[in-house]
């Protein structure tokens, strides 16, 4: 969020589930966990409506981050933490099995905040890939 703040909008093409969005955005975040822990905000920032049953819903969620101009900025952040989306076209949320992000530049791509390269990326959900284990509550 703090490289969305300075970022100019770019033109992203989003392909989620064989359809095509086309949106200038400062950025897009992609999440299989419904909620961004940030350590310069003393709040959670939603990812989805639903942050809580997202991570196993089996869907990615999407968040498009598209203010026109710096003040908008605080009415995205508003929102999110809201869990308000839609409302406004400054933020999106929609949520696919696959997707792949586009730009006319290349954008640096971060994975869990760690640099990966730079769009074009492609994500997608291995449904049940993972089991977890825990002890049963005694």
């Amino acid at each position: 969020m703090k490289e969305a703040l300075n970022a100019a909008p770019v033109r992203f093409r989003i392909t989620r589930d064989g359809q095509l969005l086309e949106v200038d955005a400062v950025t897009v975040l992609v999440a299989n966990v419904g909620e961004l822990f940030t350590g310069f905000l003393p709040i959670r920032f939603p990812l989805a409506p639903r942050p809580t049953s997202s991570w196993t819903d089996g869907l990615l969620d999407v968040v498009v981050v598209a203010p026109k101009k710096l003040p908008e900025f605080a009415a995205v952040l508003w929102n999110a933490a809201h869990k308000r989306f839609g409302v406004d076209p400054s933020l999106l949320h929609f949520q696919a099995e696959e997707i792949t992000i586009d730009s006319d530049e290349a954008v640096p791509v971060q994975v869990d905040g760690d640099p990966s390269g730079t769009t074009p990326v492609t994500a997608s959900v291995a449904r049940g890939a993972l089991r977890i284990f825990v002890p049963h509550d005694s």
